[in-house]
């Protein structure tokens, strides 16, 4: 018996902390996803704390939050669903933090060409007959409503009508202009910087970051929501720190100094 005991206390001291922990539970923004992959893993490496991410459009996981998905952090790629969390009496006013600012991008891998303006960035497809423009849902994405006002502060939102294709996220926008079922797309700077990790070489032909002056800023907030264990408090603390920043940084996002 007093072996048993021994040996289970020997393994008790050597299994990586945390490992008994709750996992935090975590909803992303899709176009964050693989930025806060990134993040999750070094705060795992070094605390052993689990974290399970699940990705999807905003408006989507808004919906499923309200409807009771367990979630201890949500990760939004706008301002308005975090606060409407805290309104609801959901979330935590005083957790919330802007831990990014994201950038447009219209992406044409099929043309060999700079843009100066949005209107020439457009002009690089003919939209011939089945040619498709990409974005993400409006109702659901706020890149994919940065994208209409960009279209409609360009004076193209009607033209374009019989060419749009929507994704239900970014992420998705970026797989019909990356598999070519579109022939170009708005998808968000940290995906370009991400196909140019991961290619240093390849050409990604036309990438136009749009000027922040012809749709509303892209403001991405985290809320903690009520109830979550202080494992998350501990996560979302380490994705404000000077390092998580500087990766926040390198996958192509602003991130505002408060």
């Amino acid at each position: 018996m007093i072996r048993t005991l021994v040996i289970l206390l020997t393994v008790l001291t050597i299994m990586p902390r945390g490992v008994f922990a709750e996992p935090v539970r975590i909803m992303v923004a899709a176009n964050f996803k693989d930025c806060l992959t990134e993040l999750a893993d070094r705060h795992t490496a070094r605390t052993g704390q689990e974290i399970l991410l699940s990705s999807g459009a905003t408006g989507m996981l808004f919906a499923q939050i309200t409807a009771g998905a367990p979630c201890h952090i949500f990760f939004a790629a706008d301002a308005e669903r975090p606060w409407r969390l805290v309104a609801a009496g959901l979330a935590s006013l005083e957790s919330q933090v802007t831990y990014a600012v994201g950038r447009l991008v219209l992406w044409n891998p099929h043309a060999d060409a700079t843009a100066t303006d949005i209107n020439t960035a457009l002009d690089t497809a003919q939209f011939a007959a089945g040619h498709h423009l990409a974005l993400a849902n409006p109702l659901h994405a706020p890149y994919g409503r940065a994208a209409q006002q960009t279209l409609q502060a360009a004076g193209r939102w009607d033209a374009v009508q019989p060419h749009l294709v929507k994704g239900q996220s970014v992420g998705q926008t970026w797989q019909f202009v990356y598999t070519g079922a579109a022939r170009l797309g708005f998808v968000s700077l940290a995906q370009i910087r991400a196909a140019e990790r991961a290619d240093p070489t390849a050409s990604l032909g036309l990438v136009f970051i749009v000027p922040t002056g012809l749709h509303d800023l892209i403001v991405q907030r985290a809320v903690l929501m009520s109830g979550a264990p202080p494992a998350a408090a501990r996560f979302l603390a380490f994705v404000q720190s000077a390092e998580a920043v500087g990766v926040v940084r390198e996958f192509g996002y602003e991130v505002p100094t408060e």
